[in-house]
């Protein structure tokens, strides 16, 4: 991974809030409080399939990175297009004890350029939330497409 060098200039609804710099971290170390985060998003979103432990699992290989920044969490992971062979960073998971502050979009800029350092063709995220996707497109992101499922 690239150092990380500077966080992009802060919009005016997060003045006076404390924003830092995400920094890789090791799931060793703080999975104490990063399993809370994951068993948060599991209890919500009934359709995902995996387990804490398998995102453990994938840190501790380094198939995916856990980032600490603001008392939150974003792990990330690579996926690669099998026809044109681009690269995709994946926002895959992220969690913060405090809802509503734009947390994630604040610190879009830092992953773009973790991705263009690294050599990816996009960065992307997903999210079964109706409500983000007005605040993402206001940030400059687009819907690639939507997902609908039935069980059989």
């Amino acid at each position: 991974m690239v150092a990380i060098t500077n966080l992009h200039p802060v919009d005016e609804e997060q003045v006076g809030t404390n924003i830092s710099k995400p920094v890789l971290g090791d799931i060793r170390k703080e999975w104490g409080w990063v399993k809370i985060g994951l068993e948060e998003i599991l209890y919500a979103d009934k359709t995902l399939t995996f387990r804490v432990e398998d995102v453990y699992a994938l840190c501790v290989t380094d198939q995916a990175a856990l980032w600490i920044a603001d008392g939150g969490f974003c792990i990330t992971t690579t996926e690669v297009d099998e026809f044109t062979s681009e690269k995709t960073l994946l926002l895959w998971l992220g969690w913060t004890p405090t809802r509503g502050n734009k947390v994630g979009l604040v610190h879009t800029q830092f992953f773009l350029d973790i991705a263009k350092e690294n050599g990816y063709a996009k960065l992307e995220l997903r999210s079964k939330i109706k409500e983000i996707s007005k605040y993402l497109i206001d940030a400059g992101w687009s819907i690639d497409t939507t997902i609908y499922s039935r069980r059989v």
